[in-house]
């Protein structure tokens, strides 16, 4: 079910035709780069991960037990790969970081970390840099959310096939409070998992926490040290530039004109009557209106979604969302709605379940605009909600460990969902007219 290379670079040469473009989208090798040198899982265990990937730069990172390691970058061209640069980085406390940078946009890039003497190498991983401002094109992202079970996480494997632009993680991606281990013990445990290994080998991430990354629900009136620390460490397990905010988290990133993806933080800036900090309001809304993007996909780690009518089901833990915070929720709605900002999609977990949801029901401010719930990855499944009835409203629900695929044609509006069960199986599909 799902498209393979030949489908894959024949939407991205139509991708390219689109009306405005304005430039050609780099290609794709047939081949995956075969660096010299062996691969060495004890020097660096956790593989190398690239993280919010812009049209000229991109955040590298790998965990080694060596203390310096150069990066290797190669360039795809319609021949095959060519090495590009040699960069050197320090590892910081077991951690090697790096921003590329002068990178080409809409180019594909692999990157593989060595021994400055040695044959030594990490695997290798394979990215691709955004479209320029000013283009546009299809963008296909995959995300998930709620990682605490089913290892080794075989949908992320299947994810891993793909060669999406990005993946998206948002949030509850380790379990401080249910696993053992120090934070970046487990933050180990996570990026060692295969399904972890091959979908950070095929692409570049963003992503958000959410509550276990610290602790189940917890406050940050009352825990802020622990989510400092909780921070710091999902920052050294996931590469991501620095945001804004308490904890450095709300950010966006521009894929050309097609897509935007902001980044919340849907926790640290919590207080007793905002579900946001006034400063990152104010930031999203600014930011939602002045965007170019088609698309403007918002990683908002816990649903939006009003699910009041469905009964005591959407009543469970209704505080702990935007639901809870009904002031907050009413004025980003109505900013959209009185903006007339077009392509707002949220993409949120948190849920244990899969769906696809009307924000509000018909009546409502958002009646018009759509949610997805991704997941679980790996956590158990709420089989309440299995319970709640396919309609119009929700016309989707899926109980079934999943990764959600996303296809955003700027040049219609359509948004087509997929989610992909670890078998690769394609447990729903559905076309969304944003």
């Amino acid at each position: 079910m799902k498209p393979n290379r030949r489908e894959f670079l024949a939407t991205m040469a139509a991708a390219a035709a689109l009306p405005g473009c304005g430039f050609e989208p780099g290609p794709e090798p047939e081949l995956p780069w075969d660096p010299e040198g062996s691969e060495d899982e004890d020097l660096f265990p956790r593989g190398l991960q690239i993280g919010d990937a812009t049209a000229d730069s991109a955040i590298a990172q790998v965990h080694t037990t060596e203390p310096d390691v150069v990066f290797e970058l190669a360039r795809g061209t319609n021949k095959g790969w060519q090495s590009v640069a040699t960069l050197e980085a320090d590892a910081d406390d077991d951690v090697a970081q790096l921003e590329l940078k002068d990178l080409e946009a809409d180019t594909t890039y692999s990157i593989v970390a060595r021994q400055v003497d040695g044959d030594a190498r990490s695997s290798v991983t394979r990215f691709r840099t955004a479209p320029p401002q000013g283009g546009s094109r299809v963008v296909r992202f995959g995300a998930t959310s709620c990682m605490g079970g089913n290892f080794p996480w075989e949908s992320l494997s299947r994810a891993g096939e793909e060669q999406l632009d990005c993946f998206l993680l948002l949030g509850d991606t380790i379990y401080n409070d249910w696993w053992s281990g120090t934070l970046d013990e487990k933050w180990a445990f996570a990026l060692e998992q295969q399904g972890m290994r091959d979908l950070s080998a095929s692409t570049s991430f963003i992503a958000t926490w959410d509550d276990h990354e610290v602790r189940n629900n917890w406050n940050p009136s009352t825990q802020s040290v622990l989510a400092k620390d909780a921070c710091k460490a999902f920052k050294r397990g996931i590469p991501q530039r620095e945001g804004q905010g308490e904890y450095e988290i709300w950010r966006s990133l521009r894929w050309g004109n097609a897509v935007e993806f902001f980044v919340l933080d849907c926790r640290g800036e919590r207080s007793d009557n905002q579900y946001l900090s006034d400063d990152q309001m104010e930031w999203f809304e600014t930011a939602l209106t002045d965007s170019p993007a088609r698309f403007k996909v918002v990683l908002n780690s816990v649903p939006i979604t009003d699910l009041s009518s469905f009964g005591s089901i959407g009543e469970t833990m209704a505080t702990d969302r935007w639901q809870g915070y009904p002031e907050s929720r009413d004025r980003i709605l109505q900013h959209i709605a009185d903006s007339g900002i077009e392509g707002v999609l949220w993409v949120s977990g948190d849920f244990h379940v899969g769906a696809v949801s009307k924000v509000d029901a018909s009546g409502g401010i958002a009646e018009d605009s759509w949610e997805v719930l991704t997941g679980p990855g790996g956590s158990p499944i709420d089989d309440l909600y299995s319970l709640v009835p396919e309609t119009d409203r929700m016309p989707a629900v899926v109980t079934t460990h999943n990764y959600v695929l996303f296809r955003c044609n700027p040049d219609n509006g359509q948004v087509i969902v997929r989610f992909i069960a670890d078998d690769g199986t394609e447990l729903r599909r559905l076309a969304l007219q944003l």
